[in-house]
């Protein structure tokens, strides 16, 4: 028997609060359980918006009982892999679909190489990053990119998170890396 812990199955036509706005507040909150919608919407942007909204699979009325579980086997096997969409630290969410911090309900877009910093920051909140790390993960094992491109794109982001008033920031550890951390 599933419980609600390993996988989420919604509908998107739900009485009250639909499934989209349902999965949207436990991704804001930091919910990463597997979802996926089993709904009558069958148009492409209604399929669009459910994944966007964070749900791993979309799976359209009728259906066939096999598939659904199939889909539901495939989904609890990826579970312990499973990425969010959504990272928080401290009050600060990154949406990785977006590229948007947010804090407060106040948004910040941040660029390509920042989104990148930011989300291999917020996967390991309080853990040193080296530089050397942030430049495989951005650019691959074989760049010529110095040290010093990592400097100017993380000098950014605090710019941005004082922006948001959030408490998270980035500690610089000299001879060591990057952390995030909540101020106090």
């Amino acid at each position: 028997m599933l419980s609600l812990a390993e996988m989420l199955v919604l509908d998107i036509m739900m009485p009250g609060i639909d499934g989209v706005t349902v999965l949207k507040r436990l991704r804001s909150n930091g919910i990463t359980t597997p979802a996926l919608f089993l709904t009558a919407k069958t148009e492409i942007y209604q399929k669009i918006e459910g994944l966007d909204a964070g749900a791993d699979d979309y799976i359209p009325k009728p259906f066939s009982t096999g598939e659904l579980l199939a889909r539901v086997r495939a989904m609890l096997r990826r579970k312990d892999n499973f990425t969010p969409d959504i990272l928080t630290f401290g009050g600060l969410t990154l949406n990785c679909s977006t590229y948007e911090l947010l804090y407060n309900e106040r948004l910040q877009n941040l660029s390509g190489r920042e989104f990148q910093i930011m989300e291999m920051l917020m996967q390991s909140p309080k853990m040193i990053v080296t530089a050397e790390q942030l430049i495989t993960h951005i650019w691959g094992w074989d760049t010529s990119v110095d040290t010093s491109v990592i400097w100017v794109h993380i000098s950014n982001i605090p710019k941005k998170l004082e922006s948001l008033s959030s408490p998270v920031i980035i500690k610089f550890i000299r001879n060591a890396g990057y952390a995030l951390e909540v101020k106090i």
